[in-house]
């Protein structure tokens, strides 16, 4: 008795194999899409901060692992809020913060992307802003940025949260509350 085995291959808009899948669900070939990397990290405890006073989440980090996370090649590396790259690319970082039960309503509750090319000073590079109508209350900021990382030793980034009153940023270990996502475009 002989089987048949269905070989796929994917091709790009003008023809160019990317990569083929042998009918079993293996693949073969070069991963030609570009998106070698794709990480999700979250806070996995809460962060107070004051009120008004920026602060960065240099702490409670970990990789998403839960339900059927999944990533795609490196993972990024974290140390003392810090995030390094796995290797060079244009990456999308996308911010998710979750601040919530503000002393009361605050017209502001703000998620930050801090970058640097220089392993040393930081530039905001994004806000990500909302408000707060009610003491009890929560917000979800998000914020995004596309960085050119052409040196993994000395362009990092790193997350930091604001808020008008003395608030909370929320963190878990079962799900994502406040997150980071990890996108490599292309190089």
């Amino acid at each position: 008795m002989s089987s048949i085995i269905k070989v796929n291959t994917y091709q790009d808009a003008n023809g160019n194999a990317l990569f083929s899948s042998d009918g079993s669900g293996n693949l073969t070939g070069t991963n030609k899409l570009g998106i070698t990397v794709a990480d999700l990290w979250r806070q996995n405890a809460d962060t107070a901060i004051s009120a008004g006073v920026e602060t960065f989440l240099t702490s409670n980090w970990e990789q998403a692992d839960a339900y059927g996370a999944g990533t795609v090649g490196s993972a990024m590396s974290v140390s003392s809020g810090v995030f390094t790259f796995p290797e060079t690319g244009v990456y999308l970082i996308n911010f998710f913060a979750t601040i919530y039960s503000p002393s009361q309503g605050a017209t502001y509750a703000t998620g930050r992307i801090h970058t640097t090319t220089d392993n040393s000073s930081y530039n905001r590079a994004a806000d990500g802003n909302s408000s707060i109508y009610h003491p009890n209350g929560f917000s979800i900021s998000t914020s995004s940025f596309m960085f050119n990382v052409s040196n993994t030793t000395t362009h990092k980034c790193k997350f930091a949260c604001i808020c008008e009153f003395a608030s909370d940023v929320g963190g878990n270990t079962a799900y994502n509350r406040t997150s980071a996502q990890f996108i490599r475009l292309g190089a």
